[in-house]
């Protein structure tokens, strides 16, 4: 099991196969040869779950079920695809579940407890890097972290150095998928955007993506913005939590 793939390479994360590495991190599972006769419908539903989208909550239920074994005879084994599947708007619809429970192939993010600007299947469109909304969007991840930064004075303040992609994510999506943002039905599209943007900044030429969300005139961010380019050398003065964000003034 990886946390990632390929994620600090300039060629590879720079790419789309880049992009889907950082986020779909790898995952094998290799089961004793007794374990398909003793319990065959776990083993034919972790079989089919190869192909449905997992997350670390799984696994970990995945790890419960390995202390009661005797539940998983097929008696036990429950389908929920059809819970899975439906859609609400509930405070979470994060549904973690033994990988030896059928997955449904229509699982969304929010239902694998999967954050926005980590979810791959999403439906984005490229924008221009010149859009005001791209520049201002970038300009205020590059403040959020400045402020992530302020009790941290050896710490050099991020400039907005250059945008070097930027993605519109189709609202539809977010309203239907993900139920942090369930506020964004009834909205007029006009009124909200939701975009990833990349970007580098100055000192150091550190490079971030993020996810930020428009209301009206206000910005918002999904996530912690992500580092995507080596800061080995560069953080040296403070603790784990922020050496990605963190340029050492010298």
């Amino acid at each position: 099991m990886s946390d990632h793939g390929s994620r600090l390479n300039k060629g590879i994360r720079s790419t789309k196969q880049g992009k889907l590495e950082d986020r779909l991190p790898m995952l094998y599972v290799a089961m004793p040869s007794w374990f398909k006769d003793e319990y065959p419908v776990a083993w034919a539903n972790l079989n089919s779950n190869s192909e449905r989208l997992v997350s670390a909550f799984d696994v970990h239920e995945t790890f419960r079920d390995f202390i009661y074994l005797d539940n998983l005879k097929p008696k036990e084994s429950v389908n929920i695809s059809a819970k899975s599947s439906s859609k609400n708007f509930s405070s979470s619809l994060r549904q973690p579940s033994s990988l030896f429970q059928q997955l449904s192939p229509n699982r969304t993010c929010a239902e694998a407890g999967i954050p926005m600007h980590w979810c791959v299947c999403f439906e984005k469109t490229s924008i221009s890097l010149e859009s005001e909304d791209a520049k201002a969007g970038a300009t205020f991840v590059v403040g959020h972290i400045n402020q992530m930064l302020q009790d941290h004075y050896k710490c050099s303040n991020f400039s907005l150095s250059m945008i070097t992609e930027a993605f519109e994510v189709k609202r539809e999506e977010i309203v239907w998928r993900d139920s942090n943002h369930s506020s964004l039905v009834g909205m007029k599209n006009d009124m909200i955007r939701i975009l990833t943007i990349e970007f580098e900044t100055t000192p150091g030429d550190a490079k971030f993506e993020a996810t930020v969300i428009k209301v009206g005139d206000e910005w918002g961010i999904t996530e912690k913005p992500a580092r995507i380019n080596s800061y080995e050398g560069q953080s040296d003065c403070v603790e784990q939590e922020y050496k990605p964000f963190c340029y050492c003034e010298t």
